[in-house]
This record gives structure tokens, sequence and C-alpha cells, in this order.
């Protein structure tokens, strides 16, 4: 019993105390203006700790054109990084008061915010834009990451609770990027060990039709598709991707590794009209995919 008591001590201090340190983005942002013209605060009103109320205020060429509701508790807003891509378009990550990192979205010049990435771990280390319609968050926390996709049309989550070696992602964004890249490499370090995840970015036009599912939010694209498939908004509890035919017979069962770097090969497959059943831990749906290579 000391032996199964000390192993669970050593289990739980080791996850603990595991270090991750964020090394950065291989490349820094492309754009014109940047935050030369922009800077924020953070400001309390109300008295002790239980009853203060936290937000934040943008400026612009020192004018404020934005000041954020405060709140306390779970609903407090403290702005953390903020960057400009051009004079009116921005991105600002405030931290909520329940520890997640949320990414909003400006196109007027300061004046107004929505959010574009809701969540993250605690850690909140960088945010890499790589066009007005895309952005990667890196986030931590003990021993895992997290970094998240952000688009006007939903989030792709790696949520990587084993950091190690080198992963490669097909992900898709919409518009080209600013940087005229095909990549994107992110750096940490793992208890001293080195831990890499390369974007390979594949890049759709803004107006490509996206295929609905069932429940309204996850998308397939591009459909019809030539030689892969990918989703926006895949569930990270998504358990199993399966390919039938249209008369219901199993063409592929995809892998927990296709899952987790979102892209799932289809050059093997005949060109016709196929449904793709997704299956979590809560749901399970169909959508249907046009092969046309």
């Amino acid at each position: 019993m000391k032996n199964f008591i000390l192993l669970i001590f050593v289990f739980v201090s080791t996850i603990i105390n595991a270090q991750i340190n964020f090394i950065g983005f291989d490349t820094t942002v492309c754009g014109s203006a940047l935050t030369q013209n922009y800077t924020f605060t953070n400001y309390s009103t109300g008295g002790g700790p239980s009853s203060a109320r936290h937000g934040f205020r943008v400026f612009k060429n020192g004018i404020q054109v934005h000041q954020s509701t405060a709140g306390n508790g779970i609903n407090s807003k403290f702005a953390i990084d903020m960057l400009f891509i051009n004079d009116s378009i921005g991105f600002l990550t405030f931290r909520s008061g329940q520890g997640g990192n949320h990414v909003l979205k400006t196109n007027d010049y300061g004046t107004t915010w929505a959010t574009t990435n809701v969540g993250g771990a605690p850690n909140y280390h960088e945010t890499y834009i790589v066009n007005e319609n895309t952005i990667y968050t890196a986030t931590s926390y003990q021993s895992f990451i997290m970094i998240i996709r952000s688009t006007s049309n939903g989030n792709k989550i790696l949520h990587d609770l084993t950091p190690s070696g080198t992963q490669v992602i097909h992900d898709n964004i919409f518009g080209t990027s600013l940087c005229q890249r095909d990549t994107l490499k992110v750096a940490f370090t793992y208890n001293g060990s080195p831990v890499n995840y390369h974007f390979v970015l594949h890049q759709l036009s803004t107006s490509i039709q996206k295929q609905t599912a069932n429940d309204q939010n996850t998308l397939v694209y591009p459909n019809p598709a030539r030689t892969f498939f990918s989703f926006e908004n895949l569930s990270i509890e998504t358990s199993q991707v399966q390919l039938y035919s249209i008369t219901g017979s199993l063409i592929k069962n995809y892998s927990q590794q296709d899952i987790l770097t979102n892209y799932f090969h289809i050059e093997d497959i005949k060109n016709g009209a196929y449904f793709i059943r997704i299956q979590s831990n809560s749901s399970i749906r169909s959508i249907k995919l046009i092969i046309s290579n």
C-alpha cells in the first residue's frame, strides 16, 4: 500500500511540476499598422476583492475608442495582448475571471469588438495573425498544450495532453496569408525536450460554400472535394469519423491521428456522393460530401 501511495504521489508531482516553456512562432506577424496607434489599459471599479469589477479600455492615438463592460468574479476582463494588422482591423486578448483566454476582433478602428475565440488554457503565450480571417492562439497549463485556431466561421482546438516530438497538422485558412506563407510552426519545450507543431496551411477562397451539419455547427470543406476534406468546429469529443457510400456501405474508417490533424485523405476514393458519419460522446451526425477528382 505504501508503494502504491508513493507511485500516486510521484505521478501527481510529475504533472504538477511539469515545465512547459513557450519558444514562439517561427515568424512575426505581417501587417502595416500593427500596434503603433493603439494601446489598452485595464480598470477597476467598486470595493474589495469580492465586489470589485474589472474591464479594459482601448485607445487610438491616445483617444479612448472603446470601454468594455466591467464585471466581477468570473465575468472580470483583464486585457493582456492586442495587435492590429492595419489601421482598422485588430485582435485583443483578455483573460476572464475564471481563467480562460478570449480573443476579440474589431473591424472598425477599435470601436466595437466581437468574440472570435472563447477558451484556451490559463497560461496565455501569444496570438499569431495569419490574415484578417484566421488567428492562432498558443496557451498551456501544467502538463498540456492547447493551440486554438479561430476564424469567423468557428474554432479548431489542438489539445495535446502528452506533448512530445513534432506533430504535422493540416489546416484550412480562408484567404491569403499576410506573409504569403503556407506553413506555420509553433515551438515549446516540455521538461526540457523540444515539442513542435508544424501547421500546413491550405488556403481556401472566402467564397467557398460550406456544407452545414445537422447541428448547424460542424462544417466540411472543400465540398466538392478532390484529395482531402477537413472540418470547421469539429468537437474535441469526436471519437470516430467514417465515410459511407450513398447506399450505406462503409468505405473508410479514419484513424484518431486523422481526427487530431483534421485532415482526411480521399485520393483513393472514386468520384460520387458520400456521407461522412461523425460520432462524439454526445451525438452522431452525418454530412453529405461530393468527391470529384
